[in-house]
């Protein structure tokens, strides 16, 4: 049976732990799209698939087309638990390879479509999480993640880092679920950014995408995802 995680963590400087939660865990290591406990099913998108084998281990290969169509992996629904309503981390075990996409934006995660702010707004645009990693010069990228509050939305941009090609990267992206977001990439801390608007995520409005951007214009991952975890905890206001 699975068993949730539970984690002791601390609030350096504040004086305050909290219980961290393990929520959803996906291991492609193991060749299933699914979630390990089984709670979140999953379908593949375009030319995504389960890549490797037993010998050298398996990972997702998110779909290597040129053409700007939709990848990744699609959750069957939209999931209420993965849009929590105080403190979250998500984390990604990747590994990068060569461009393939025309795109800015490497896609993660994403139940939020729009992250960007364009100038005719929608209500439909203020839901749930996207984290990606963004482009930058000089072969360098920057971590990013943005939330929806329901009326708004907070974009969190961290610092250019080098992540090299064919090598496994963990890259994180922490809320305290008030105004205070964490990167960090293999358990450094790249950045942290305080929300212009702040609050909890609003539950999304479309089903959860692993690899890719929920629609058009696709923005897939350029490269091979390992795992991805969601730990979640109370939301509390870091100073």
């Amino acid at each position: 049976m699975w068993k949730k995680l539970m984690i002791a963590g601390l609030f350096v400087g504040a004086g305050m732990t909290y219980a961290e939660e393990l929520t959803a865990h996906w291991d492609f290591t193991k060749g299933s799209l699914n979630s390990m406990d089984g709670r979140f099913k999953a379908a593949v998108r375009g030319a995504t698939q389960i890549a490797g084998d037993e010998k050298e281990g398996k990972y997702l290969a998110v779909g290597m087309s040129r053409q700007e169509k939709p990848e990744g992996i699609v959750l069957a629904e939209k999931y209420p638990a993965l849009s929590p309503g105080g403190g979250f981390r998500l984390e990604a075990k990747i590994r990068l390879r060569e461009q393939t996409s025309s795109q800015v934006n490497l896609v993660i995660w994403d139940s939020k479509y729009i992250f960007y702010f364009p100038k005719k707004d929608n209500p439909s645009y203020h839901h749930g999480i996207a984290f990606f990693l963004i482009r930058a010069q000089n072969d360098l990228f920057r971590p990013a993640a943005c939330i929806g509050h329901g009326g708004n939305s907070d974009m969190f941009t961290g610092a250019p880092v080098k992540l090299e090609e064919g090598k496994i990267h963990t890259v994180s992206f922490e809320y305290d679920g008030v105004r205070q977001g964490t990167f960090r990439v293999d358990g450094a801390v790249n950045q942290v950014v305080k929300a212009k608007v702040g609050g909890a995520v609003s539950p999304a409005v479309y089903n959860t995408v692993i690899g890719d951007r929920v629609g058009s214009t696709y923005n897939h991952f350029d490269g091979d995802i390992f795992e991805v975890k969601l730990y979640t905890f109370p939301k509390t206001e870091k100073k």
